[in-house]
């Protein structure tokens, strides 16, 4: 009783792994709510794009990501976005309907747009979606997705983050008002 002891909770004493024989392990993940069920979609370090049933632990491998062979060794964000799945991974960005339907690659993945080989974060504000682009010793600012599902602004940001700063993480402020960064060298 959390009531009786408040810093004990009892009342679920064990752990319930969801995740099952999963191809990699998880990266990233978004919980939604359809036809009235809790589903968990996943991302893997193996590329596969995966949605648990969190209230019978079943299990369907939607997808293996492959266009623009994405790999994922710096990790991997997941974002649900103007009805998309999006999933950065170290090259760049895709998104995917959520049946593991119309993989598209997003942007162009090269040093000159995105910065490979290193993690992007993803948060969405004010209606649009901000991807990092963390540095590559001389560049360090964010990509900005609109309403068209395009990446519109490779360099949203300026003047650009301190040269050698690396994005770790994005998300809102409490009252929705500003993005926060944890940005480090």
């Amino acid at each position: 009783n959390p009531y009786v002891e408040p810093p004990a909770l009892r009342w679920c004493p064990t752990a319930d792994d969801i995740t099952g024989s999963l191809n990699g392990l998880v990266l990233a993940g978004k919980t939604r709510v359809e036809s009235g069920v809790l589903y968990l979609y996943v991302i893997t370090n193996t590329g596969h794009f995966v949605k648990i049933n969190t209230t019978d632990d079943t299990q369907s491998d939607l997808l293996t990501l492959s266009t623009g062979t994405p790999t994922f060794n710096y990790g991997a964000s997941m974002e649900f976005f103007n009805g998309k799945v999006w999933i950065t991974n170290d090259k760049g960005i895709s998104r995917v309907d959520f049946d593991g339907t119309n993989e598209t690659q997003v942007g162009t993945w090269t040093s000159s747009f995105f910065i490979q080989n290193t993690y992007h974060a993803l948060a969405e504000f004010q209606g649009k979606l901000y991807v990092s682009n963390t540095t590559d010793g001389t560049v360090t600012n964010l990509g900005e997705i609109d309403g068209t599902n395009l990446i519109v602004n490779y360099l949203r940001l300026t003047p650009a983050l301190p040269t050698g700063t690396y994005i770790h993480d994005m998300d809102l402020a409490t009252d929705f008002s500003y993005l926060v960064m944890s940005v480090s060298e």
